[in-house]
């Protein structure tokens, strides 16, 4: 009798701690943590501090920035094959008013500054600076990429980003030959801006 006793009560222990370790997290748990693909768990407050973070970064890295005195710098756009210059199409620079209106570079850069892409190709493009006025804190306020099409003169902004020392974009998905113009603006008063024209050919 001693002996089923001690097995009956070893039975109760056993099933005890299968039980506990089948248990699973409740709905609290899952309201503070949750797991990503890689099985690595994180708090929604390490989620909120990480992008606070990230947002501060940019804040800083956009206070560390300085304009330079002169609009001599060069806009390179490339790909893995080719590389060629964008071309100056509209700049104001230290002007009180400045009224500048896009317009379609389409005679200016058909011979001088084509690029041939494949579709939906990724490009880029380089600030280069004069060696002369050379800063790793020179760089514009913010972007925007004016696409047009050949028969027509107004133009559609289709991106814009914060500046940086390059630029990335994507080449259209459709064959065809597109015309483009990146606004570069240095300063929030529009007093400093350049546009630079360029085409693309984008083949089949």
């Amino acid at each position: 009798m001693r002996g089923l006793a001690a097995i009956a009560c070893a039975l109760m222990i056993l099933s005890g701690c299968v039980t506990e370790k089948a248990k699973m997290p409740g709905e609290d748990d899952w309201e503070t943590a949750h797991t990503d693909s890689n099985g690595i768990g994180s708090t929604k407050a390490e989620d909120e501090t990480m992008k606070e973070e990230g947002e501060e970064a940019e804040g800083r890295a956009l206070e560390g920035r300085t304009i330079p005195h002169t609009p001599n710098q060069t806009f390179m756009l490339s790909t893995e094959e080719m590389a060629m210059n964008a071309i100056v199409h509209g700049m104001c620079w230290d002007e009180e008013e400045c009224d500048l209106t896009p317009t379609n570079p389409k005679e200016k850069t058909l011979s001088d500054a084509r690029l041939i892409v494949d579709q939906g190709q990724e490009l880029v493009i380089h600030m280069i600076q004069n060696p002369g006025d050379f800063s790793n804190s020179h760089y514009p306020l913010q972007f925007e990429l004016i696409e047009f099409r050949f028969n027509y003169e107004e133009g559609t902004v289709i991106d814009a980003k914060p500046g940086s020392h390059t630029y990335q974009f994507t080449a259209p998905d459709e064959v065809g030959t597109y015309f483009y113009l990146l606004h570069v603006l240095w300063d929030e008063e529009r007093t400093k801006q350049v546009y630079y024209g360029f085409s693309l050919y984008v083949k089949e």
